[in-house]
Parts: structure tokens; C-alpha cells; sequence
């Protein structure tokens, strides 16, 4: 039996065959290699942390009018950034709309505030059970309202107002509403939910089989076709 197999499968035509098939396998894992070292290197870099503190320090812009104002200043900046939140997730209708950030495929709910010069909570979107007039230092972790007093504080480097925080790689950033003379008035701070690794480990995985599967499939077939007319 061993020696029909080996007369029927040792041709050239499957010999050719196997070879074409080693070959697009090593294509496919060294383009799915490059596709996790992206990955990798997007979430080690600077790329994502810089965009959300860029998203934060447009909604502190957006609010320095409500802050300039003094009257009523909770309910004009809830509205304010309520507003922006549902214009750039297109929920204009919701009352609470949810911002998300999209990573790996998997959209990731983002929780806002705005704080006053204090540190107090002035908004929160969505609002869930955060309540208006608390501190933010006392409602979140030390490592996550660091960046909230960074902000406080008047700093405005990039790297120090954004970054990743805690086991569950949340993304924080914050920016400081500042007025003309430059005087901080506030904060807006963002924060990630916990950033679903399994997910995204489940997503890599399941593009892998996606992109292998046809690919070997097509080189056995080439294999057999080029050993059948060759």
C-alpha cells in the first residue's frame, strides 16, 4: 500500500504541487507576521494615543465660549458637548450618545467628562452615574485623573496628556480649556473601556484562516495544473 501511495503521489505533478503549496503557505505567514507586527507596532506607537488627546483638545476649544460665560456654566457645557458628541457620532436624536473609537475592528465605548479649574465634574457623556459637582479624583483611578491634572495644570505636551493606563490597556487623554490670556478653565478628559484583547487576538486568528485557506488552495492548484501541461 505504501509503495502505490508513494508511485501515485511521488510525480512530478504532485511533487510540483506540494512545493507551490510550501511556497504561498510561507507568502501567507510572512504577510500575516508583517499584518501582527503592525498591529503591534500601532499600539506601541504614538499613533492612536496622539488622536484621541487631539479629539480631547478639540472639544476643550469648542467649550472655552461656554466657560468665558460663568452663568449656568454646568448646563451650557453639558449641552455644548453633548452637541459635539452627537454630531460626530451622527446621533443627533440621542440624548445620550456614545462616543466609540474604532481599534482592530472592535468598537471601543469612550467615556468623556468635563471638569472645572477644581477638578470637579461638570459633564459626563454618557452620563450614567456620574454625578455633576463630585470631584473626578474620587469617581476614577489615580493613574487615569493623572492626566485630568496634567491637564489642570496647564501642560500641553502630547506624550504627558495621553497614553495607555492599567492591565486592561485603557486609553486616556486630556486637554486643558484654557481662555484668551491663557488661564485654564477646565478639562475635558476621555477615557477607553478596557481594550478587548481576546477579541482582537480572535480577529487576527480568524483573518489568518480567511487569507490561508484560499491561498493554498490556489497553489495546489496551480502546482497541479503547471505538472499536468509541463
Amino acid at each position: 500500500m505504501l509503495n502505490a501511495l508513494s508511485r501515485r503521489f511521488g510525480t512530478i505533478r504532485w511533487k510540483l504541487a506540494g512545493s507551490y503549496v510550501l511556497v504561498a503557505l510561507l507568502v501567507a505567514l510572512v504577510g500575516e507576521l508583517l499584518l501582527v507586527a503592525a498591529l503591534i507596532y500601532l499600539f506601541n506607537s504614538r499613533l492612536i494615543t496622539d488622536a484621541f488627546q487631539a479629539r480631547a483638545s478639540t472639544y476643550a476649544a469648542a467649550l472655552r465660549a461656554d466657560f468665558a460665560q460663568h452663568a449656568e456654566l454646568k448646563a451650557a457645557v453639558n449641552a455644548r458637548i453633548t452637541d459635539l458628541i452627537q454630531r460626530d457620532t451622527q446621533q443627533l436624536n440621542a440624548r445620550e450618545p456614545g462616543l466609540q473609537i474604532n481599534l482592530g475592528g472592535e468598537d471601543i465605548p469612550v467615556q468623556t467628562f468635563v471638569l472645572d479649574a477644581r477638578g470637579t465634574l461638570l459633564a459626563a457623556i454618557p452620563r450614567g452615574s456620574y454625578q455633576p459637582g463630585t470631584l473626578l479624583a474620587t469617581l476614577e483611578p489615580p493613574e487615569v485623573y493623572s492626566y485630568a491634572e496634567r491637564a489642570l495644570r496647564g501642560i500641553t505636551d502630547t506624550v504627558a496628556l495621553s497614553g495607555w493606563v492599567g492591565a486592561n490597556r485603557q486609553l486616556v487623554s486630556a486637554a486643558a480649556v484654557q481662555g484668551e490670556d491663557g488661564t485654564v478653565l477646565g478639562a475635558v478628559v476621555m477615557r477607553s473601556a478596557p481594550l478587548p484583547v481576546a477579541e482582537l487576538i480572535g480577529g487576527v486568528s480568524l483573518s489568518l484562516l480567511i487569507v490561508l485557506v484560499p491561498v493554498i488552495g490556489v497553489g495546489g492548484l496551480l502546482g497541479l495544473l503547471y505538472g499536468w501541461f509541463a
